[in-house]
């Protein structure tokens, strides 16, 4: 495993090296809102052949997830959905159930390439006027109830392992739920994420109690 800088964030990976006949047969890349998946060019270019996958995300713990589920023969949806359900666990400041995102998946056996756009989605009862209207707040657009949308990263992971996968969604949610019940440590990012938002919290009346509870 290695970490490799990108920005001002740092970025978990890691490769499996085997026989070349096991090299993978479905590769797949994922833009998620709101996170990006990227890497800074390096200073001396270098070429690397990985002969079974490589895995790179926002956390050590989902890359950790996504290895796991292709270790078990798993195909590249069903470790990005691992990924993703992990991350939400392991860093919510990037990825959640309450978010979205797209997905571009290239099937090499058939040359395929299929695109799917599960970002969120404004909810039904949406107006063009919902944040202009009198009496409404000047940030209600991106504090409470009304920044709200419909999230759209269950459907999508769900999709993505229906279509493109040859594992369970039960076998490919095992390791963020054993994530979730084992805990995880908080990262300098979530406890930052979270202090920025601690002073709306405290405003609202609804999670006001929850998170002087859990300040205190």
């Amino acid at each position: 495993a290695r970490r490799m800088s990108v920005g001002s964030r740092e970025y978990a990976s890691r490769a499996r090296m085997g026989p070349v006949h096991r090299a993978p047969r479905l590769l797949a890349f994922f833009l998620l809102a709101p996170l990006c998946f990227g890497l800074r060019a390096a200073e001396e270019p270098t070429s690397i052949r990985y002969s079974e996958f490589a895995v790179s995300t926002d956390h050590a713990l989902a890359t950790a997830a996504a290895e796991q589920i292709l270790a078990a023969g798993g195909s590249a949806a069903d470790a990005a959905g691992a990924a993703m359900l992990a991350l939400g666990v392991a860093g919510p400041g990037s990825s959640g159930f309450g978010g979205g995102g797209f997905a571009l998946y290239y099937r090499a056996s058939d040359e395929s390439v299929t695109f799917l756009d599960f970002r969120e989605t404004a909810p039904g009862a949406a107006t063009p006027d919902m944040f202009t209207r009198p009496g409404v707040a000047e940030n209600a657009s991106q504090v409470g109830g009304l920044a709200s949308g419909v999230p759209g990263e269950p459907a999508g992971i769900a999709e993505l392992v229906s279509r493109f996968g040859r594992r369970t969604l039960a076998q490919v949610a095992a390791p963020a739920i054993a994530l979730a019940r084992r805990g995880v440590p908080v990262t300098p990012y979530v406890r930052e994420q979270a202090r920025l938002v601690s002073t709306d919290l405290a405003r609202d009346r609804v999670l006001r109690p929850w998170a002087s509870t859990r300040a205190s």
